[in-house]
């Protein structure tokens, strides 16, 4: 829970949900400082000050973040949350459907594939040192429109950040700049690409089936690595067509890492 609009609204929301019997228990509030602003000490406090007002558990988490860009601060948050959950904890997240729409703008800029195209899944398991542990968000397919409403009926005080609309970072131009011209076109644009990335999801899920299978029958059961990868037979791989030999090595290339592996790793490993 940053303090902005969409994560307090959806704190807000488990307390409501807890306190009509319809959760088991409430979820434990995380709080990132990343101290990349000069105002981040207080809104920790704030943060802080309204789950006590709620009798909600919290921890305030201390992130160092290597490098400035958005991405840098991305990866050090989940880091410090990640450390702080137990095996098997599922973590809510705050993204809505105008999120997931710029999440696709910005990967479809950036050249990804229908992996990346798919956006951000609503419930995903992941595995890293060992451990598992769930990020679940609830609310992929609601709008940020609707969130406000709700946020404004609870008169929630949460805090607005001024570089989520500066235009500084890709994420914040889009939805500054390049959002409204495309609503000019299409005023569903926000549920239309939140559509395509679902359907994208699902061709995904095909390859990822048919890279299942196909690795089942390259791999080399002879040689036995329990820390390491699966080992690859190269003459069994060169047997397959061309795209399925590269969606293969995506997908053995991609096992317990955060973020699938680059066209360019894919295309080296192949040479």
């Amino acid at each position: 829970c940053s303090g902005g609009r969409d994560s307090l609204a959806l704190a807000a929301l488990c307390v409501q949900l807890y306190d009509q019997g319809r959760l088991p228990c409430l979820p434990q509030l995380l709080h990132v400082d990343h101290s990349l602003q000069a105002d981040s000490q207080h809104w920790a406090a704030h943060v802080a000050n309204w789950a006590r007002a709620q009798n909600m558990p919290f921890h305030i988490l201390q992130a160092h973040v290597t490098g400035h860009d958005e991405q840098a601060a991305r990866q050090a948050r989940y880091d410090v949350m990640r450390a702080h959950m137990n095996q098997d904890d599922v973590l809510l997240l705050g993204h809505h459907a105008d999120d997931q729409a710029e999440t696709v703008l910005m990967r479809l800029i950036q050249g990804a594939g229908v992996n990346g195209l798919s956006g951000m899944q609503p419930w995903r398991v992941q595995t890293q040192y060992g451990q598992r542990s769930v990020l679940w968000r609830p609310w992929l397919t609601i709008r940020r429109t609707t969130i406000s409403t709700y946020a404004k009926r609870l008169e929630l005080p949460y805090i607005d950040d001024p570089t989520n609309d500066s235009g500084d970072n890709v994420r914040s131009g889009l939805r500054r700049d390049i959002m409204p011209v495309l609503a000019t076109y299409n005023s569903n644009v926000i549920d239309n690409i939140a559509r395509s990335a679902q359907l994208l999801s699902d061709a995904q899920a095909t390859v990822n089936a048919q890279a299942e299978q196909d690795m089942q029958q390259t791999v080399n059961e002879s040689i036995q690595l329990p820390t390491a990868q699966r080992v690859l037979n190269i003459d069994a791989l060169r047997v397959l067509p061309i795209y399925r030999q590269r969606q293969l090595l995506h997908h053995w290339l991609g096992q317990d890492e955060q973020l699938p592996p680059a066209k360019q790793l894919v295309d080296d490993v192949l040479n």
